[in-house]
């Protein structure tokens, strides 16, 4: 019964790790695919069959493949849709010479990619395909595939069995192979141990369980075929494990149990012979008391595992299980009779499995090993254990678990409380500098706003002082024919009093201006933007005309796209905003106070140029643009997008604050509701564009 079970507990364990083997290389094969078909440089080079292209990028993907799996053999291959082989990574002529294999034509019809085998010359190996689309449309396929090399070398080492692929004879031509019966024994793996085995038995359709080669002695398994894509059977799997070893210890405990055995009866004739029948009563009533001390003492410690608040269980070498307390069964939510020939790999997730090897690698070489296990029930439900596993004999290990799922989710939690915490206090700070900053430019602005007012009171001081002298002076004018008795009709005078009397009142319309000029707050009101922008060039006109600067002023109307002298142009009046004139009028002083030293600084290095400032009014029945041209030194291009921050200057004179082009955006975009930009123009200067909505009559148009 033993032994049964014994074979039971191998087979499944073939069984799973076959299973396991061909899904892990089958998503090995796929995710390769889909990296290729990802890669628009190759679908390009397949598309154009551009040769050089496609083999450079196939070397790319080639080289990283076998980067990750040095030891195995992959081959890629593209095939056109035309069936066109393209592209072979094959080092052999003679391995698969046909590309239009099963996968192919399955990738090249649409389906979906899935595993086929291919017995090519001396080997049997494993394909997957996809179709490759450039544009939506079908260019050809993507094979990829391996030798089973890589089924053999990862069943050894998972389960110690060795591996040889029998391919059928009579599903398909095979040639120089050694051939038994109807399969011929393939090049897949060392296959030296396989023919002697193979040699020894006579029907190789079906091999037995055990099959012993002189001294040696072999565990077989040989249920696993493998199919073609269409379904077609190729060959089988044979798998077998030396157990020569094993077979002779249990010859020889069998022999030393025989000896025993007559040893034994011998005494006991020997005893019954001379008298000590009493003796012999004794020690079987010892030996009765013993077995049952035995029997209670292994009762009590089972009671003592069962109630144990850990998981406690053992397993062999191949992580099948052999014992398992009541905790851990209800962790697993299993009866103790389903845990029955199951793995440890049953409760673990797959990416999880490579770390448990590990954890037994360690465990067996060392003699115990911890670490964390994370089981999975049946139902899904994870619980992370702090596990302690203690080498038992040879093949076993005995492990200790506690549940420390809830500690781990606290301390998850936590850990998340603390981010959100840390990220509290990072916007919390954020928040005051960017606060503080809003504040310490607000209080710019306003410094420059209250300068503007105080030379706003200054002027109209000045204003109220120049007022009545001038009138004075223009009485006295009036008065001359009177006082020296000239006759007031005579051309003489009368062209004196108009030239006199006309000098007077543009002093007082000057004043006028100065006064309105730097008037700043109060209520907003309609302002006409062409007599602002005439009135701001007006007041600074002589000023930049005293370098030699001159100064242009133009409209155009949509969609006309001639320009014309702003002077007489009856449509001006349409041209309207909404808001405070003064503040319109501080944009425009500091936009132009920007032109007029970037072109002193360009003039002192080019003496004989002209400097020239041309305003550009474009309007249409809805917006009005207004632009600022200059040809003076211009902006860096890797600082132009910065102009408009507080503070920025591309001066080095401590009498520039930074603050004037930000206050230009600032009364635009918030005062006014429009939008400012600067670029580079052609003339090498600076363009400064605002856009605002002209104001027709309604606020809430705005």
């Amino acid at each position: 019964m033993e032994y049964k079970a014994e074979l039971t507990q191998e087979s499944y364990l073939v069984e799973n790790n076959q299973r396991f083997v061909t899904s892990q290389l089958s998503r090995v094969l796929k995710s390769n695919l889909n990296r290729l078909i990802s890669d628009p440089s190759l679908l390009e080079s397949v598309n154009s069959r551009n040769i050089p292209l496609l083999m450079g990028r196939m070397s790319i993907h080639t080289n990283a493949l076998d980067f990750e799996y040095p030891d195995d053999t992959f081959v890629f291959r593209i095939i056109a849709a035309d069936g066109t082989l393209l592209f072979s990574s094959d080092r052999k002529a003679d391995h698969c010479p046909d590309p239009v294999s099963e996968a192919v034509l399955n990738a090249l019809s649409g389906k979906a990619a899935g595993t086929a085998y291919e017995v090519c010359a001396d080997r049997v190996f494993q394909f997957s395909a996809l179709p490759m689309y450039y544009n939506g449309m079908l260019i050809g396929s993507v094979e990829l595939g391996t030798s089973l090399e890589f089924y053999g070398k990862a069943m050894e080492q998972s389960t110690g069995y060795s591996m040889a692929v029998l391919a059928d004879t009579s599903a398909q031509k095979i040639e120089g192979m050694p051939v038994y019966g109807r399969y011929a024994l393939m090049q897949n793996t060392n296959n030296t141990m396989f023919r002697r085995l193979l040699e020894s038995v006579k029907d190789y359709n079906s091999l037995s369980d055990m099959v012993s080669v002189g001294n040696m002695h072999y565990r077989v398994s040989d249920d696993i075929r493998f199919y073609s894509s269409g379904g077609r059977e190729l060959g089988k799997f044979i798998y077998a494990k030396d157990v020569t070893p094993n077979v002779t210890a249990m010859l020889s405990y069998t022999l030393r149990v025989i000896f025993v055995t007559l040893v034994f009866c011998f005494l006991s004739l020997l005893l019954i012979r001379t008298g000590f029948n009493k003796t012999v009563g004794a020690l079987e009533k010892l030996h009765e008391e013993t077995i049952n001390k035995l029997v209670l003492s292994e009762s009590q410690y089972r009671e003592y595992i069962d109630n144990s608040p850990m998981s406690i269980f053992t397993t062999n070498d191949s992580k099948i299980f052999t014992e398992a307390n009541l905790r851990f069964l209800e962790t697993v939510g299993l009866a103790k009779k389903d845990m029955a020939i199951r793995s440890l790999y049953d409760f673990i997730t797959a990416d999880r499995r490579n770390e448990l090897n590990k954890f037994y690698s360690r465990a067996f070489h060392e003699g115990h090993n911890e670490g964390i296990l994370h089981i999975v029930d049946r139902e899904g439900k994870e619980t992370s254990m702090m596990t302690k596993a203690v080498k038992l004999g040879e093949k076993s290990l005995l492990f200790n678990c506690l549940d420390i799922s809830r500690s781990v989710e606290m301390e998850q939690k936590l850990r998340e409380l603390n981010l959100e915490l840390e990220s509290v206090n990072k916007n919390l700070e954020k928040r005051v500098e960017e606060e503080v900053e809003k504040n310490r430019r607000q209080s710019h602005v306003l410094a420059e706003q209250k300068k503007l007012a105080d030379m706003g009171l200054m002027v109209s001081a000045i204003a109220h002082q120049w007022r009545q002298p001038l009138n004075a002076l223009g009485l006295m004018i009036q008065s001359i024919p009177d006082s020296l008795n000239i006759d007031e009709t005579a051309p003489i005078y009368t062209e004196f009093e108009q030239t006199a009397m006309t000098l007077v009142k543009k002093m007082s319309d000057t004043i006028d201006n100065f006064r309105l000029f730097f008037e700043t707050g109060g209520n907003k009101e309609k302002f006409n933007v062409v007599e602002e922008l005439k009135n701001t060039n007006a007041i600074l006109s002589v000023h930049i005309a005293s370098k030699s600067i001159k100064t242009r002023f133009m409209c155009r109307r949509e969609p006309d796209i001639h320009f014309s002298p702003c002077q007489g142009c009856e449509r001006c009046s349409e041209i309207t905003l909404y808001g405070q004139p003064g503040e319109f009028r501080q944009m425009l002083i500091n936009i132009l106070n920007n032109s007029y030293e970037a072109i002193l600084e360009r003039m002192e290095k080019q003496p004989d140029m002209e400097g020239n400032i041309s305003i550009n009014i474009v309007c249409s029945d809805e917006r009005v643009t207004v632009s600022i041209e200059d040809n003076g030194t211009g902006v860096p291009p890797e600082l132009l997008g910065r102009i408009f921050e507080p503070y920025f200057t591309t001066k080095n004179d401590a009498k520039f604050s930074g603050i004037g082009l930000y206050m230009v955006r600032v009364l635009t975009e918030q005062s006014l509701g429009g939008k400012v930009a600067a670029f580079n123009n052609h003339l090498g200067g600076l363009t400064i564009v605002m856009d605002f909505k002209l104001f027709r009559g309604q606020v809430s148009d705005l």
